[in-house]
């Protein structure tokens, strides 16, 4: 899904717009679907979250990571921001993923070399 390639979509923010807002707007934009209860797992910033687009514009993202168990509707991609969605368990992830998102897995202390999730 978008260019994190896993979890949920990626998106600008409203002004005004809480992050929980804004990923139920943009899950409805992009799939058809809606998330009532969605939980924070972790908020990502800094140097590590640093990208540099092709056409030279600079960006610190700063990246909540939230976790859902169920959702109303049937997945619709809307076929202009995302290409495919599908979802992975932890342990059988996409191996190509982008900078951000192995920082963010590293982060979450996810092993994706050896696939297995490491709890503290």
């Amino acid at each position: 899904m978008d260019t994190n390639n896993w979890g949920l979509p990626g998106g600008y923010m409203e002004l005004g717009e809480t992050f929980e807002e804004t990923i139920q707007r943009e899950l409805l934009e992009e799939l058809s679907i809606y998330i009532e209860e969605i939980k924070l797992l972790h908020i990502f910033s800094g140097k590590k979250f640093y990208h540099e687009y092709p056409n030279g514009d600079q960006v610190n993202s700063v990246i909540a990571i939230y976790t859902a168990e169920t959702y109303k509707g049937d997945i619709k991609v809307d076929h202009n921001e995302v290409k495919e969605a599908r979802f992975f368990k932890l342990d059988s992830l996409p191996t190509e993923r982008t900078k951000t998102t192995k920082n963010s897995l590293m982060h979450l202390n996810i092993d994706v070399n050896n696939r297995k999730t490491k709890t503290t």
